[in-house]
């Protein structure tokens, strides 16, 4: 099977992991008890040394790919959901949850700034700005002088339907999920896939 994919760890990890889950939810089995490679004039009897190596070449590949890109996921994700910062519905729950009401044409109020995220939470930040200066032709914000800053958690019912709404389409939209997280969706499915065949089969 051809797969394009310029990383090698994701590659390896991502293609043994699917070998395993055509395997096992496919129903697959070896006839008479062996493993034929007729290109290769070569055969292998003793399934249990052949099955206790795919085993172990699947788990090193999913420690290299771990070890390749631990915490990318996380960096990566961090600056994709900067983009949603801008976002209406962000911008209301601001106004509602701080009890402000953000500029529109004024020359002075406040400002919706965007997302950031801290220890795991994300917060909408806004400033309270004078003096603003506004593009003549579309009108956003080029500067103004900060008086005041603050943060706003998204919390609460709205706050995580917000969230929910904003890693759905970061996860859609950008590839930093595709990319880091699809592989090991893929190896966890492999790994229960004998589990799934012997309650398929009883």
């Amino acid at each position: 099977m051809a797969m394009q994919d310029s990383n090698p760890e994701r590659r390896n990890l991502t293609l043994s992991s699917l070998s395993f889950i055509a395997y096992f939810y496919g129903g697959g089995s070896f006839k008479d008890g062996s493993v034929k490679f007729p290109m290769l004039n070569v055969s292998f009897d003793n399934m249990l040394f052949v099955s206790i190596m795919v085993w172990v070449l699947l788990f090193w590949f999913f420690y290299r790919y771990w070890q390749a890109h631990y915490g990318e996921f996380s960096a990566n994700y961090s600056k994709e959901i900067y983009n949603y910062g801008g976002r209406y519905y962000v911008a209301n729950y601001l106004s509602k949850k701080a009890g402000i009401k953000l500029v529109t044409y004024e020359s002075k109020g406040y400002v919706l700034t965007g997302l950031k995220r801290e220890n795991g939470r994300l917060y909408v930040s806004y400033n309270y700005g004078e003096g603003i200066e506004r593009d003549k032709r579309t009108g956003e914000i080029q500067s103004y002088s900060i008086k005041q800053q603050g943060v706003v958690e998204l919390n609460g019912v709205m706050g995580s339907i917000i969230k929910c709404r904003i890693a759905l389409s970061c996860c859609v939209v950008y590839p930093s999920f595709s990319n880091y997280m699809v592989p090991y969706i893929l190896f966890f499915m492999a790994v229960i896939g004998p589990f799934y065949q012997i309650y398929y089969k009883n």
